[in-house]
């Protein structure tokens, strides 16, 4: 979690590229990544403060202050950092594409035109299949973990896409 302001507001930064960052704009929400990860945490401080509390800080950050937590928004900070879009051939089209984009943001009136920040406000919105779902997946990785077994692959939590990313995929038989 990058902030918490007070008891009910869960901030989180994230930077992107061009490509996401026109379509967050286009669209004015989040990613959904960005949101299942979020909900995660809101997760965590509403139904594990305790074990959260007892965990040591780290050296990027500390450990949540309050004795209750009921997360009503979430905001979003996008903060667009690469110039090399995944859409373009050459360095020339990302120069482009980028000076579009600064064009339809207005930027010589805002300097901050890099910067995008979205307020979720949760009330608006039924997020039980959300909060459901991680609590079942949450469940799912403590039985793993208790078990000392590995999920299997055709687990629906798990993501094959995600593999790449994944400390084990050198040993993993199912790989």
């Amino acid at each position: 979690m990058d902030a918490i302001i007070n008891h009910n507001v869960l901030v989180e930064i994230k930077s992107c590229g061009y490509s996401d960052y026109e379509k967050i704009l286009k669209s004015n929400t989040p990613r959904t990544k960005d949101f299942w990860q979020t909900n995660f945490y809101k997760y965590l401080l509403e139904n594990h403060l305790e074990i959260m509390k007892l965990q040591p800080p780290s050296r990027s950050g500390s450990v949540p202050k309050q004795d209750l937590y009921d997360i009503q928004y979430i905001q979003f900070i996008y903060i667009c950092h690469e110039l090399i879009a995944a859409e373009v051939n050459s360095i020339g089209e990302s120069v482009e594409a980028a000076k579009v984009l600064k064009r339809q943001l207005e930027s010589k009136r805002n300097p901050f035109w890099f910067i995008k920040v979205l307020t979720v406000d949760l009330s608006t919105m039924n997020i039980e299949p959300y909060t459901n779902y991680i609590r079942e997946k949450h469940a799912h990785i403590l039985n793993s973990i208790e078990t000392n077994t590995i999920p299997p692959l055709d687990s629906k939590y798990i993501q094959n896409s995600d593999c790449y990313f994944c400390l084990f995929n050198k040993i993993c038989k199912n790989h």
